[in-house]
This record gives C-alpha cells, structure tokens and sequence, in this order.
C-alpha cells in the first residue's frame, strides 16, 4: 500500500512530532512538507491520500479546508487547530468531516486516528515522484527516539534542570543527551539547531 501524506504545518514542533510519528509508527507513508502558499500553487492534490493542516487563521483556513475538500473529496482531511480556536469554530470544522489532532493528543491517538484513515482510503492515485534524503543527513534516523524528544525540549526553551525534573533524570543525563544531539547534528548551540530542524523535510518534491 503507498500512501501519500501532504503536510502543512508551520509549528517546527508540532511538524516535527507529527513527521515523527508517522515515520515510526505508521506504515507505508510517504510524507510531503509544504506551505500553504505552496499548496494552492504548485502541489497537486490527485497525488495525496491525506492532509494534514495547520489551522492559524480561521477564516483564511476555513476556505483552504473548502478548497481542499471540494478539489478533491476522496482526500482525508485531518486539522491541527490554534489554541485560539474557539468550541464553535472547532464544531463548523468537524461538520466538514475534517479530523482534529489537539495539540495535547496523545501519540496513541494520533497513530489510531490516521491508521484508521488509511484503512478507508486504499484507493487508486497518481504516483508522486520523490527523493528521499539520504539517511545520514535525515534528523530522524540520526537522533534516537529519547534524544529527539529531549531536542524537542530544548527548542522549546526548557533548560536542562527543568527537562530533567520532568523526565525525572538527572541532569548529568540530559546534559550527555544535549551534548550528543549537538554532535549527531553538528551544530554549537540551540539556535543552529531550531533552524535545521526547520529545514529539515523528511521527503522533497523532484523538481
């Protein structure tokens, strides 16, 4: 089974655990990152069984989600909302039989919910032509699973104390974690590595 998996999502974090999650867990999926502005220009949607969107602005993304829906209503269209999206708008949403990935889901869910998806959707679609990045420059077979989460962290500000307190390591640990992510990705501080973690795209587009 080859599933097409089309990824908008502008949170480094939010795409990075995403990416991750599908890459580990989820079978038979091939993901493209792209912006939104991108996505109504240059990708064809006949090639994707799935999206999954970022939700910023409601009213701008309510009418990518009609676009979406209406270009191809064969493709599964999941939602990563703002916290500023109201129960009302998140309703409206879910009427368009769009599925929503909280912020705060779980990986179990996340797995399940798409897993389930692709279950429904073993339909015939035009093979999209890719590049895979070569493994030793691809963030995710370079770092293990606990060094990435621990990476995560990091970008997200949290010091080494806290990321221990919450772990409940000692700091030592995350101290030989943060200090062996560095020299995975070869970068000297936490800025260069949010920045290659923004670069970093699983799959390309061939040009």
């Amino acid at each position: 089974m080859n599933i097409n998996i089309l990824l908008t999502v502008e949170n480094e974090i939010n795409r990075t655990g995403i990416t991750t999650i599908i890459t580990n867990d989820i079978l038979a999926s091939n993901i493209v990152n792209v912006k939104k502005s991108e996505l109504l220009k240059k990708i064809s949607l006949k090639h994707f069984d799935i999206a999954i969107i970022e939700i910023n602005n409601i009213l701008k993304d309510l009418e990518l989600i009609d676009y979406i829906t209406k270009t191809d209503p064969k493709i599964k269209l999941f939602i990563i909302p703002n916290k500023s999206i109201d129960s009302e708008n998140l309703i409206t949403i879910k009427e368009k039989s769009v599925g929503i990935i909280l912020e705060n889901s779980s990986k179990k869910y996340i797995v399940e919910l798409i897993n389930s998806s692709i279950q429904l959707s073993k339909k015939n679609r035009t093979p999209l032509r890719i590049k895979k990045k070569s493994k030793s420059q691809n963030i995710m077979y370079l770092l293990s699973e606990r060094e990435l989460e621990v990476a995560l962290m990091l970008i997200k500000g949290m010091s080494v104390t806290k990321i221990s307190e919450k772990k409940n390591l000692a700091k030592t640990t995350i101290s030989t974690y943060k200090k062996r992510i560095f020299e995975k990705t070869k970068v000297n501080n936490i800025i260069h590595m949010s920045e290659l973690f923004k670069r970093q795209n699983n799959i390309i587009l061939n040009k």
